[in-house]
């Protein structure tokens, strides 16, 4: 194993300086000490990236490794990086003039830049808590990307105390206060993408099935909440076509939809002109593709064996390795075990007589990378080396070392069949495979991720087989079964049923499927799209409202927010009247109802009396009650009607919870259901 370090002066990369051209370096405060971070700029078209870089003569020796590495297993430098993000992002807008309308935090380790944003607008604007709060979580988006809990980034009680309860108590905050919002079921612990989820106007995930598991994850923080309820969205993740396109796919794209062809990526019409494109240059286009990385391939084994000091004799039979009329599949991505990479390894020999079939030969490429501190996933990329050596397939079996953007690339624009093995629901979006599919590769995948959005019989396969299986042993067997039925009965057969012809034509359409379905919906311009309309525009709409001198419905929020708190203990639902309990109810017939709610000395007015009702299966519906009357004793009459939808077993509940949407996304606690 070799980790070089980067060498700044010698990339593609601007050190940042000021006015008087000196380096622009930061200063933050961790526990009452200096850390300084020097900026780095990198241009990616014409969106600037700016990097930290902590290195530098200028701080103490136990600071200068700070960004040294990601995911460090030292807890202490963990949440050195994390407030670094988190304060020092602040305070590089601040040097450079940038005037920021919306945050956008990407998982959890950036959320101590919220906790800086409420200390500088309590301390520099002299804004009391409760509006700092809601003017920050007005105009925060955050979106997770992480499919396993334990894959969240969290401290512990004593490690939060000891770097950040000075930092929190020196503005007037409330340490326990400030520990809830990160804190589950309360416990100790404090998780940072449940602290940025309860500060964020809105929280997404990145795919849909991702924001399913998402939902069942972070359930917790909003115990009063159904769980259809919970406020995380979805944005499926897309990719950069002009990125990742092969230069022949691109002069495909070009001459057959027209060069503006990305500016008009709603237009459907032009999509489908993809199948005009003539069987013959699809095929020479993937081909030309296809020998270029066996060539890569090649080359990059060949280097690889000379570094390691490996005999001529041996190197020359790398000229043999790969054949580019065999069917091609790719595997490449990071080796973490969840992702599985060795799973089509479990049955040798049924796998080694599929490699070497003469009739229909198959090849297996293989590349990426674990991190340094992954034991386990640096075992998986050993244990594809030891496989190829043991059972004799080094030229039908190959691993390339070095994985970065260049092989990357090669691969997903050169393979046949990109695998995809994920343990099921642990990949939350994954981007490789349109990658791959955009050019013209068909996906073999597990049904996770952003496949289950994609997939049809016509653009790939899905291993599913092991979706009705609860024990893992028992799924990863019908899982690898099923893989090996696939690429021998039907995906080997498709790609060698040439007929007459030098390609399988079937093929070629179910490329041209791969390709439209694809290049249509995963790519970047739509993912901006959906997150420029769903969430950029509402949060600057609103955090617009308040420049124009809207200061005063905060006011009146926080007014109306003392008078929940001051009486919700008292408030309950006392009892419930339907028509349910009088007669049979037939579908699409009216139901009756009348609440009457506890709403001690609080006006009717701060609250909303809902029925809350679920019918086919995960469908819902919430009806808001009329308020009638209130007695002498504080008791309040609520009304209203509802129309019973489908058959079958249905749920009816009601609820009262804060009338101001705000209050009620702000504090999910004040709800109370009818028991």
């Amino acid at each position: 194993e070799e980790y070089i370090e980067n060498q700044w002066y010698l990339s593609p990369i601007k050190e940042m300086k000021d006015s008087e051209g000196k380096p622009i370096i930061l200063n933050v405060k961790i526990k009452n000490e200096d850390l300084f971070a020097k900026v780095w700029k990198i241009e990616i078209g014409n969106v600037p990236l700016f990097l930290l870089d902590t290195n530098i003569v200028n701080n103490k020796e136990h600071f200068r490794s700070i960004t040294d590495n990601l995911y460090v297993s030292d807890r202490k430098k963990r949440i050195e990086q994390e407030i670094l993000i988190g304060y020092g992002t602040l305070e590089l807008f601040k040097v450079l003039n940038i005037n920021v309308r919306i945050y956008h935090l990407n998982e959890g380790h950036s959320a101590f830049l919220i906790t800086k944003r409420i200390m500088n607008l309590m301390t520099e604007n002299k804004i009391p808590y409760e509006r700092a709060y809601h003017i920050v979580r007005q105009s925060t988006l955050f979106t997770t990307h992480t499919s396993v809990i334990e894959g969240n980034e969290h401290f512990e009680e004593v490690l939060m105390k000891e770097y950040l309860e000075s930092d929190i108590k020196s503005v007037g905050m409330d340490f326990e206060k400030f520990m809830a919002y990160g804190r589950i079921n309360g416990s100790s612990v404090f998780w940072l993408p449940a602290y940025a989820i309860r500060n964020s106007k809105f929280t997404n995930g990145v795919s849909k099935l991702h924001n399913e598991s998402s939902r069942e994850m972070w359930k917790d923080i909003f115990p009063s909440m159904h769980i259809k309820e919970i406020p995380i969205g979805y944005v499926t993740n897309g990719v950069h076509l002009q990125s990742w396109l092969s230069s022949e796919m691109t002069y495909l794209f070009n001459r057959y939809l027209g060069e503006d062809y990305i500016r008009h990526f709603e237009d459907e019409k032009m999509w489908k002109k993809i199948f005009n494109i003539p069987d013959s240059e699809i095929w020479e286009a993937h081909k030309r593709r296809k020998e270029q990385l066996i060539s890569f391939v090649r080359d990059r084994i060949v280097n690889s064996m000379k570094t390691k000091g490996v005999s001529l004799k041996n190197i020359s039979r790398v000229s043999s390795f790969m054949n580019p009329d065999s069917l091609t599949i790719g595997f490449a991505r990071r080796f973490a075990p969840y992702k599985r990479a060795n799973l089509i390894l479990s049955d040798a020999e049924r796998l080694k007589s599929m490699l070497t079939d003469k009739s229909k030969p198959i090849q297996l490429i293989f590349a990426g990378k674990a991190h340094p501190a992954d034991f386990m996933g640096k075992t998986l990329i050993k244990e594809i080396l030891d496989f190829s050596k043991k059972y004799d397939i080094q030229n039908q079996l190959v691993f390339i070392e070095d994985y970065d953007i260049n092989v990357a690339r090669h691969l997903v624009q050169g393979v046949d069949v990109w695998l995809n093995t994920p343990i099921k629901p642990m990949e939350a979006s994954g981007t490789s495979g349109m990658k791959a599919g955009m050019n013209g590769a068909l996906n073999l995948s597990i049904l996770d991720g952003w496949w289950p959005e994609c997939y049809e019989p016509k653009n790939g396969w899905a291993i599913n087989a092991g979706d009705i299986y609860d024990n893992y042993e028992v799924k990863k067997n019908a899982e690898t079964n099923q893989i090996y039925e696939l690429i021998k009965d039907e995906i080997s057969e498709l790609y060698y049923n040439k007929g007459n012809g030098y390609f399988s034509t079937e093929w070629v359409q179910m490329m041209k499927n791969s390709i439209y379905t694809i290049a249509k919906n995963f790519n970047m311009q739509r993912v901006l799209c959906e997150y420029l309309y769903k969430y950029y525009q509402p949060a600057c709409r609103y955090s617009l409202s308040l420049d124009n001198g809207n200061i005063n419905v905060l006011k009146a929020m926080e007014d109306d927010l003392h008078k929940i708190r001051e009486h919700w203990k008292s408030i309950y639902i006392k009892d419930v009247f339907s028509d349910f309990e009088k007669r049979e109810i037939q579908t699409s017939e009216e139901v009756s109802f009348d609440v009457y709610v506890m709403l001690d000395k609080a006006e009717e007015s701060l609250f909303n009396v809902e029925i809350f009702y679920m019918f086919l299966g995960d469908n819902y519906k919430i009806v808001n009650l009329e308020f009638i009357e209130r007695y002498s004793d504080n008791v309040a009459k609520f009304s209203g009607k509802m129309k019973v939808k489908g058959t079958g077993e249905q749920g009816i509940n009601i609820r009262i919870k804060p009338r101001s949407k705000a209050l009620s996304e702000m504090y999910p606690e004040f709800v109370k259901w009818f028991v």
